[in-house]
């Protein structure tokens, strides 16, 4: 995984064409926009040496001026639309890409850079499903349907800023970028990248976390990923709240997440803690594109996820103006530190707080207008029963192969929001 997209490409017999098919071999070249950025520059780069290791194809790269990129024979042409009207037309947002190919040029025409990028891997995808450095007369235009699409490196999760090394090698963020996606999520705990002026012990190994936060954002922007933190808010040790009683909420001794007191988010203080530890994230990594978080049972941890609601200013309070003051806190800390930050709220399971509203509708109506809501798409309230498959009953909740989605429950989320 960590030695990226082509490290073990085989090289097949090479297969012969057949009508209407041509050939890619070392008489073609790539003429590149020469003003093109590190995105572009890094997918032209993959090409030829996709070319190189799963073909034994070694082409030529020639830098041109905008203007002068066409009319090139037996060559990869690989700019922008905005210098390239002819082939423009179809393409309306970011990753969007036109392909005109036949056996005297290929036409790679992006709506941005990573639509180049998207373009490139698209040919690349193309020549691995015919089995060798062969490509079809095509002309195409393809746009993404959904964005962002988010994944993460499937080993130290919920650690990516605390180990020693960093998992987020250029090899494995250009294996996830060409399996198609365009982001990824590390988790942060507000109290450990957060820093604000009212409890400054709070954050103070911040630096480092973020330097690593940094490093991999500019490191996955060359693969066109974009990077957000999946934000948590952990209990905080007795200690803490010794010092500053007056934020002090629900003892949490599950383990999970630690244990100690959560901070009471009905306190006007500590909301402004959160909305100042919120923006310093983003001021401290200002390429940072947004944040995720979970208000349910998991997550961002306020009063009304614990047993029993012990807390005496939360219990006495709705959970829904609990929660979605704490949305509003959080939003309004994101865009002061980055005005257009992506903010996404999302509830899971909801939790002993949407008793009664499963749906989670009275969030829905409430929350400001620049949050983004996320629903989980196969997930139902209550559990399906009855489900049956090969003489086997189960339940279903989530994570399940036998129920697809998207579910009655997610449907009438999506539509309140």
């Amino acid at each position: 995984l960590l030695q990226g997209p082509h490290a073990k490409s085989v090289r097949p017999s090479p297969p012969h064409p057949h009508s209407g098919e041509f050939v890619l071999d070392e008489t073609w070249q790539v003429v590149a926009d020469r003003s093109m950025g590190e995105v572009g520059a890094s997918a032209v780069a993959d090409f030829r040496e996709y070319l190189d290791t799963s073909a034994g194809v070694k082409i030529s790269l020639k830098l041109a001026e905008p203007n002068l990129l066409q009319n090139h024979h037996k060559a990869v042409i690989v700019g922008l639309r905005d210098h390239m009207p002819q082939y423009a037309s179809g393409l309306a947002r970011s990753e969007s890409f036109h392909i005109e190919a036949d056996e005297n040029s290929i036409v790679v025409c992006g709506f941005d850079e990573r639509g180049i990028m998207r373009g490139l891997y698209y040919l690349e995808d193309l020549m691995n499903l015919r089995g060798g450095p062969i490509l079809s007369r095509e002309s195409k235009t393809r746009s993404p349907r959904l964005s962002p699409r988010i994944t993460c490196a499937p080993f130290l999760a919920d650690q990516e800023l605390d180990v020693p090394i960093d998992p987020y090698t250029g090899g494995l963020l250009s294996l996830i970028s060409h399996h198609g996606f365009n982001a990824i999520w590390l988790f942060g705990n507000i109290h450990d990248l957060g820093q604000s002026r009212i409890y400054a012990e709070l954050g103070q190994n911040a630096p480092k976390r973020m330097a690593r936060l940094n490093a991999i954002i500019r490191r996955a922007k060359k693969y066109g990923i974009d990077v957000y933190l999946y934000l948590g808010k952990n209990p905080l040790p007795p200690e803490f709240f010794d010092k500053h009683p007056d934020v002090k909420g629900c003892p949490w001794s599950k383990g999970w997440k630690g244990n100690g007191f959560l901070m009471c988010t009905s306190v006007p203080t500590a909301r402004t803690y959160l909305e100042e530890a919120t923006a310093s994230i983003f001021r401290q990594a200002p390429e940072l594109k947004g944040i995720v978080f979970i208000f349910g049972n998991e997550g961002f941890m306020h009063d009304w996820m614990a047993p029993g609601v012990e807390c005496p200013r939360c219990r006495n309070r709705s959970p829904f103006d609990v929660v979605t003051e704490l949305i509003a806190t959080l939003n309004r800390g994101a865009k002061t530190g980055r005005p257009d930050a992506e903010v996404v709220a999302w509830p899971y399971a909801g939790g002993t707080w949407s008793v009664g509203d499963p749906d989670q509708m009275k969030i829905i109506e409430r929350l400001p207008q620049d949050v983004i809501f996320l629903a989980n798409f196969e997930t139902t309230y209550p559990t399906v029963t009855g489900v049956t498959r090969d003489g086997v009953g189960a339940n279903i909740f989530d994570y399940s192969i036998s129920s697809l989605g998207p579910s009655d429950r997610f449907q009438r989320q999506a539509r309140a929001a």
